[in-house]
C-alpha cells in the first residue's frame, strides 16, 4: 500500500495569512516614510518627547488592511560638531604663483591643463621626492576647524 502524502497543516494557511499581511505592513509603511519625507518638516521637531498613538487604516492593493502604532517619539536637542578642512587648493596655488614672477605665470597656468590632459587626466609624477613630501607635510598643517550644528536623533520607542 502506498503511503499518503501528509496532511497539510493548519499552520501553513496560516503561514500564508501572516506572509500576506507582512507584504500590506511593509507596502503600507514604505509609503508612509514616502510621505513622512516629502510632506514631513524636521524644523517641526522640538526637542522632547511625544507620545504617540494611531492607527493606519485602509486598502492595501485592495485589500483593507489596519496597522496599530503606540509609543513615545523622542528628538533629542541639536548639537555642537566640528570637523577639519584643509585649506582650498586654489588659494594654495594662487598664493604659491603670486611668488612667481608674473611673465612666467601663464606659461605654468597654461602648461598644468596639457600635463593633466597628455598624463590620461592625472597630474604627472614628481620626480623631487624631497619636494613632494614637503609639499604633502605643508597641505597636511594647512587645515581649519569649522563648527557647526548637528541635528538631534529622532528616535520611535513602541509600546505594544
Amino acid at each position: 500500500m502506498a503511503k499518503r502524502p501528509p496532511k497539510k497543516a493548519a499552520s501553513t494557511v496560516r503561514t500564508a495569512a501572516a506572509e500576506r499581511e507582512a507584504v500590506q505592513k511593509s507596502i503600507a509603511l514604505a509609503a508612509l516614510e514616502k510621505v513622512s519625507k516629502a510632506d514631513g518638516c524636521r524644523d517641526h521637531l522640538n526637542p522632547g518627547s511625544h507620545e504617540v498613538e494611531g492607527t493606519f487604516a485602509g486598502e492595501v492593493d485592495g485589500e483593507p488592511f489596519a496597522y496599530k502604532v503606540a509609543g513615545d517619539l523622542h528628538i533629542a536637542p541639536d548639537g555642537a560638531s566640528s570637523k577639519s578642512v584643509a585649506a582650498p587648493p586654489e588659494e594654495v596655488l594662487a598664493y604659491c604663483l603670486q611668488y612667481v614672477p608674473k611673465t612666467k605665470r601663464p606659461a605654468i597656468l597654461d602648461r598644468l591643463p596639457k600635463l593633466f590632459t597628455e598624463n590620461g587626466q592625472a597630474m604627472p609624477e614628481c620626480d623631487d621626492e624631497r619636494l613632494l613630501t614637503e609639499c604633502e607635510l605643508l597641505l597636511g598643517k594647512l587645515r581649519s576647524r569649522t563648527q557647526g550644528t548637528k541635528r538631534g536623533t529622532v528616535s520611535f520607542s513602541r509600546r505594544d
